[in-house]
């Protein structure tokens, strides 16, 4: 059990670390995302941390992300 309350907590943690990238960036369909290092300084968490919410937001088909190139938005995130 204890597992399980670890994930969800991580969980929640993504999500608002998603929603809070959303909302200091000011994000619309068409805007390139700022590069990780600058951009995880920002909103003060770790590298690492931001990169998971990338993949998120990548896997939920609401950016693209590029080898050697910024990431874009792709789909509305006002729903997230």
């Amino acid at each position: 059990m204890p597992y399980v309350a670890t994930k969800r907590s991580s969980r929640e943690e993504l999500t608002k670390l998603i929603r809070l990238i959303r909302d200091k960036f000011e994000l619309k369909v068409g805007d390139q995302l700022p590069d990780q290092r600058g951009a995880s300084e920002l909103v003060g968490v770790s590298r690492t941390k931001y990169r998971e919410a990338i993949v998120s937001l990548t896997f939920a088909g609401y950016i693209e992300c590029f080898q050697g190139k910024p990431s874009v938005v792709i789909k509305d995130m006002r729903d997230i």
